[in-house]
Parts: C-alpha cells; structure tokens; sequence
C-alpha cells in the first residue's frame, strides 16, 4: 500500500489547485477533458509490502523500500527527499512558487489520523496589502460579518482580488463592522462584481477606503487569492498603493 496524492501539474510542473478542481468536477469526463487537466500521482510513503505492515518501520526505512519497489512512469512519480538542508529546499521552493515543504523526522513512524510533530507543513504563504471593497454576512456568530471582499489596482483599475473569510477574532470583526458601516454604498465600486463565489444580493458594498493585510497562497489564473487570511488592518497605507504585487 503506497500513501501519496493526486495533483494536477501546470505548464512549469507546480501542483495546481485551479486545475485539480477543474478535473475534479468534471461530470463527463471526455478523452478531451482528460488530456485538459492529467494527473498525476505523487508516491511519498510506503505502508505495506508483501502482506507486511510497515507501519512500526522508521520513515527512513519505509523510503528506502518505496524507492526500490515503486516503478515511477508517465503519471506517477516519487515526492524527492532533500535532507538535512531543509532552508536551502524551502527557499528554492518559495521562490519557484509552491505551496511549502513538508518536514519530516527520518525516524518517525507513521501514525495513521494523527498529527505528530514529526511531520510539519511549513507553508511558503505570500502577503498581499488589498482595498476593502464589500462585506457578506456569515452565520452563527459570524453572522454579521463572514467575510470580506476585497480588490488590488491593476494598471490603475481597481479589480476584484478574491474574498477573505478567516483570520479574524471577535475583537477585529467588531472593529471592521464599526470601520464598514459608515462607508456602505449601492454602486459595487468595482466593474464585475463576483456571483460565483458569494451571493451577490446579500453582499453589503463599501467605498474602496479601507486597506487591509491578506496572506494567501497563491493567485488563480481569474486573479483571485486563493486560502486568503486577514492579517491586520493597514492604516498607513492608502487605497491607491494597493497594486498587484509580484
């Protein structure tokens, strides 16, 4: 039994997120569609062999076997192993635009639905100073406000950047509803507003004054932050110097 995942490579080979749901959601998947958005399976542990349970086997262990035994091919491949320079593999990793590493200890045993940690994501997240552009409410307690809508300038056009939804406490959802409030407006101040990914009618939209601080992992090829978190708010920035950054 192999542990691994299924990604959607792009044209650079960097797992794309985008692409995995577009393949995901296919309803006729046609040979088309298929040669569209491929997959591929990437191997990174091995957990049983010939009958035997590897599980009380050290990781190390387990990746020499994987390695000897697995037949990498066309849509399947090996996770590589970089040890013992694992800032060099991070920064490498940030810097071509993935999602992070995982850092594993050599001797650690795998541990079936638990977290450990022996195993650690470490996130190669990127900042993002964005305008305010509306609000939607949420439910439970998050009813008056779940999340936030927000735009970056592109070529001097405010535009549509993807909606923030965590991140927050109570303390600063209170602040930003106070913050809101007195800058609410009928006219969406940005050309097309989003009717997929929020309801539209419910959204409450503001003039683009306020400026917070979102990370987010990457852009989608709609120009949308994907996985975005509020950071904070910035007052010593204006509106107008929130451009794409790259």
């Amino acid at each position: 039994m192999v542990d691994g995942e299924i990604v959607a490579l792009d044209a650079n080979g960097r797992p794309s997120f985008e692409a995995i749901q577009q393949r995901f959601t296919l309803s006729k998947p046609t040979q088309k569609a298929l040669q569209q958005f491929p997959v591929t399976f990437i191997a990174f542990d091995l957990l049983w062999l010939d009958g035997e349970s590897l599980l009380d086997r050290p990781l190390e262990e387990r990746r020499a076997l994987l390695e000897k035994n697995f037949v990498p091919g066309a849509h399947v491949q090996i996770s590589p192993q970089i040890p013992e320079k694992g800032t060099a593999f991070f920064k490498v990793a940030a810097d071509r635009g993935l999602e992070g590493i995982v850092a594993k200890k050599a001797r650690s045993l795998y541990k079936p639905g638990q977290r450990t940690k022996d195993w650690i994501k470490i996130k190669a997240t990127k900042t993002q100073d964005c305008v305010v552009v509306g609000w939607a409410p949420g439910q439970g307690a998050r009813a008056e406000l779940g999340s936030l809508l927000v735009g970056v300038y592109r070529d001097g056009k405010l535009t549509y950047a993807g909606h923030v939804g965590t991140g927050f406490t109570q303390q600063t959802l209170r602040l930003l509803k106070e913050r809101l409030e007195p800058l609410e407006t009928e006219t969406p101040p940005i050309p097309s507003p989003p009717k997929d990914e929020v309801d539209t009618r419910a959204v409450h939209w503001v003039r683009p004054e306020l400026v917070v601080d979102v990370e987010y992992l990457e852009f989608t090829s709609q120009g949308r932050m994907r996985a975005a978190s509020f950071k904070g708010l910035r007052d010593d920035k204006s509106p107008e110097e929130c451009v794409l950054e790259s």
